[in-house]
């Protein structure tokens, strides 16, 4: 029993007893298969019980789902139409025009907002002629809609505000129809255009006079499209050209001109069109009745809201007396041109013949004078025994005279080359030529400690040459004149004055009388004895000469014992 406990604890269906009896085994066997057998059917229909209990449940569940939603769509219809509709009213609510509806006696039957407004409250139920003010044929032009021939019709009328006020309307009325098509009345939106048409009649009056005002114009002005086809002219335009105003109107320059001047004309439209910018100053030719004429034209793009061009329009100034002034004056030129070409090569063989006139006298002045310097070298050398004090002393004069002489040779010719020789313009460092300049010269006068102050970086454009030439004949002046100073300065730079730049070469020597200061620049004009400080008086006047070659002015300021300075502008 216990074992049997066990077993039947542990799970087991059946059992038998040990020794076992034979009979007894095959009877259960035979009993637990019947059970497994009957247990098998039952399982299989309770499957397909299941399963078909399963189907028509996802079918009813299936059914259930599409009838919800059948139900739900249907309410998001509903509820879309009642917005619909509510944002149909609230859009007629909030167009600003006039809405009315009329039935087929022109009875108002509904009206919008802003017709409320306009009518009154008690609009409703009123015939529309009882707010017509003073006689009119409204109904006359309406009758079309309410006899079924016609759907749309517009017209203007003056109605009667709630205020008492008279106010234009224009009004558009739409016809209404049932389902059978039959007519049931005129729904109309109405706007408020007495304002509209105030300043219509505005523009139309300054339209008049602004056509007034261009015809009156001493000035040609045209309007043309973005075909290039004239839409107006003034009588200006007419008159220059002695045509009357219907030859322009519709038509292209190809159908007025030769196409030469045509293509011109077109072109420079086109230019107006595809830079959207105006075009000014253009000179173009015209053939009139009475010949050719040409005129200034100022042609200005037109352009819509987006930018784009739609037409042009011009303002031209008739210059033919200008240009036929202008041909005559550049025949003038030409003949000057001739005879200046004449005249300069008259000068130039005269320059010739001067040049070596220069030279000629040079070596013709020179010989003598070597012959002085030599004899008188020779009588102070081979004569010193038998000479006085006296005779030396004068032949010593007459050997200084000679170099003297000698130096004012080399000088005119040096002024001669400056006015004659060619110039070279190109970028020149001042402040490095000047530099060059005074190391030559403490070089050549290593005694004179000369305080030298050069500003840097000072570039004009000139001749090099010439430059080189006239500063060191200024920086020549300024180590002569400070030679007898116990700390002599010299400073050169340059300073800006009135937008123009103004160089300088200031020293700390003997100075000048302002008095004099006329005479510092004339050829062989010195304001100092030889015995003072040596020099021809050439300097200056070949310094002035460069200067006003590069087209500046040079000045000088002064005063004695306190040093001078020499200004000079060259241009930019």
């Amino acid at each position: 029993m216990e074992d049997r406990v066990k077993g039947i604890e542990a799970g087991c269906n059946d059992f038998i007893s040990y020794p076992v009896d034979k009979i007894e085994l095959l009877a259960r066997v035979r009993s637990l298969l019947k059970v497994k057998a009957y247990n098998d059917l039952m399982t299989n229909y309770r499957k397909e019980l299941e399963s078909g209990v399963t189907k028509k449940t996802e079918e009813l569940k299936h059914a259930l789902e599409n009838l919800q939603q059948d139900v739900t769509e249907r309410r998001e219809m509903e509820e879309n139409i009642k917005k619909l509709s509510l944002r149909q009213q609230a859009l007629l609510a909030a167009i600003p025009d006039i809405i009315m509806e009329v039935d087929t006696h022109k009875i108002y039957t509904w009206a919008n907002k802003a017709g409320i407004e306009f009518f009154g409250d008690d609009v409703i139920g009123k015939e529309a002629d009882f707010y017509f003010v003073r006689e009119q044929n409204i109904y006359d032009i309406v009758q079309p809609i309410f006899d079924g021939n016609k759907d749309i019709i517009y017209v203007e009328s003056w109605q009667k505000r709630k205020d008492g006020k008279e106010r234009l309307l224009a009004w558009w009325c739409h016809m209404l129809k049932d389902a059978q098509g039959n007519v049931t009345g005129a729904l109309s939106s109405g706007r408020d255009i007495t304002d509209q048409k105030k300043l219509e009649d505005l523009v139309e009056k300054e339209r008049e006079e602004l056509k007034l005002i261009i015809d009156s114009s001493p000035i040609i002005v045209f309007y043309k499209d973005r075909e290039g086809r004239f839409i107006r002219i003034n009588k200006t335009f007419a008159e220059v050209l002695d045509r009357p105003e219907e030859n322009f109107v519709g038509k292209t320059v190809f159908d007025l001109y030769s196409p030469r001047t045509a293509q011109n004309m077109a072109d420079n439209d086109q230019d107006v069109f595809q830079s959207r910018r105006p075009k000014l100053n253009i000179v173009e030719q015209y053939e009139s009745a009475s010949g050719t004429r040409w005129a200034q034209t100022d042609k200005i793009p037109i352009l819509d809201k987006d930018g784009m061009p739609i037409g042009l329009i011009g303002f031209a100034q008739d210059i033919t007396e200008r240009k036929l002034a202008e041909k005559e004056i550049k025949r003038l030129n030409e003949e000057l041109e001739q005879r200046v070409i004449e005249r300069t090569t008259q000068m130039e063989a005269i320059n010739k013949e001067l040049e070596t006139f220069s030279y000629s006298v040079s070596h013709d002045l020179r010989a003598p004078l070597r012959s002085i310097d030599g004899f008188s070298h020779a009588l102070l050398q081979d004569y010193q025994g038998k000479l006085d004090a006296t005779g030396k002393n004068y032949l010593e004069r007459i050997c200084k005279a000679t170099q003297h002489m000698g130096d004012l040779i080399d000088d005119l010719l040096k002024l001669s080359r400056v006015t004659q020789s060619e110039f070279n313009y190109q970028s020149i460092d001042l402040s490095k030529m000047v530099q060059s300049i005074s190391d030559t010269f403490q070089k050549n006068n290593p005694n004179n400690n000369v305080k030298m102050t050069i500003q840097k970086g000072i570039v004009i454009q000139g001749d090099p040459h010439s430059m080189q030439i006239a500063l060191t004949n200024l920086i020549d002046n300024a180590w002569k004149f400070t030679g007898k100073q116990k700390h002599p300065r010299i400073e050169f730079g340059a300073t800006l004055k009135e937008n123009e730049k103004i160089f300088f070469i200031r020293d700390n020597g003997v100075g000048f009388d302002m008095s004099y200061v006329g005479k510092l620049f004339g050829a062989f004009q010195r304001l100092h004895t030889m015995d003072e400080f040596v020099g021809t008086g050439i300097g200056l006047a070949t310094v002035q000469r460069i200067i006003r070659r590069h087209g500046g002015k040079i000045w000088a300021e002064g005063k004695v014992g306190k040093g001078a300075t020499f200004y000079f502008t060259l241009p930019a």
